[in-house]
C-alpha cells in the first residue's frame, strides 16, 4: 500500500469515530509524505487543547498527540516511587 491509501483509511476511522481530519500530501516533506491532522495541520488545537497527526512516509510513521486528560504539565510531575 502507498502512504496515500494508509492515510485515507486512518483519515476515515477517525471520521467514524468523531474526529474531522484533514489528509492530504505533506507539503513540508520531500519523501513523499502524506499527513492526516485533527484538526487540520496548522490550525491550532481543538477546544480541550488536544490534536492528532499521523505522518506516513514509504518508510515511517509518526504519530503525535496531545490530550487534556489530566490536569497539569507533564514535567511538574512527580515519578512513581519504588
Amino acid at each position: 500500500m502507498t502512504p496515500k491509501s494508509y492515510g485515507e483509511q486512518i483519515a476515515a476511522a477517525w471520521t467514524d469515530r468523531g474526529l474531522e481530519p484533514s489528509a492530504g500530501e505533506d507539503e513540508g516533506s520531500t519523501e513523499g509524505s502524506y499527513l492526516v491532522s485533527d484538526p487540520p495541520f496548522l490550525a491550532g488545537s481543538r477546544s480541550d487543547g488536544g490534536f492528532t497527526q499521523i505522518s506516513i512516509d514509504p518508510r515511517s510513521a509518526l504519530f503525535r498527540a496531545t490530550s487534556a486528560c489530566i490536569p497539569g504539565r507533564l514535567a511538574d510531575m512527580e515519578p512513581p516511587q519504588g
